[in-house]
């Protein structure tokens, strides 16, 4: 079990004076998941996901929401820390779109190279958007990356430029360029 106040995980509402509803706050929490990359294995492909937590309780009066990571999530808080992604709870909880919560895992894995380039292709399959929803690059920027870019940038600690590049071959890649907020 773990405790955290909600001002840490949700400081928007907080600043705003809305009414803070603890089902809200729950229903937030339970939201959360992890997803594996696919992978290719002997001509299948192979998918998990993961609830990140199994209950949750927020006590109105202290403000301390008590919440209960899933079983399931054992390998990814306690695995080895060479293959571990660290990132701040109340940051990537504050992220609305899927998108933008699975580009910033992907920039925070490489946060500490600067740089990352993925084919638009690849880039779709580990975000799960599909290809009738974003079937061109320029439908990616605008559907995906430029949302995503303005979202991370205002809520999280690390964010993210961007470029794209078309080879002769017609392989489109994308380019981050990976940067740390100033602290706060």
């Amino acid at each position: 079990m773990h405790r955290f106040n909600v001002k840490e995980l949700i400081p928007n509402r907080i600043e705003d004076n809305r009414e803070i509803r603890p089902e809200d706050v729950c229903e937030q929490i339970f939201e959360q998941t992890i997803h594996t990359a696919p992978c290719e294995t002997i001509g299948e492909r192979e998918y998990q996901g993961y609830n990140c937590f199994s209950t949750c309780r927020y006590d109105v009066q202290s403000g301390d929401i008590e919440a209960k990571f899933n079983n399931g999530m054992r390998a990814f808080l306690f695995g080895p820390d060479d293959n571990f992604t660290t990132y701040r709870l109340a940051e990537f909880m504050q992220l609305r779109s899927r998108y933008s919560m699975r580009i910033y895992e992907l920039i925070k894995m490489k946060e500490e190279f600067g740089e990352l380039a993925l084919p638009v292709g690849e880039l779709r399959s580990l975000i799960g958007c599909e290809d009738d929803v974003c079937s061109s690059l320029a439908e990616v920027e605008e559907k995906v990356l430029r949302p995503s870019q303005v979202e991370i940038r205002e809520r999280c600690d690390t964010y993210f430029t961007y470029s794209t590049e078309t080879e002769e071959s017609g392989l489109e890649t994308i380019h981050f360029t990976i940067h740390r907020s100033a602290p706060s």
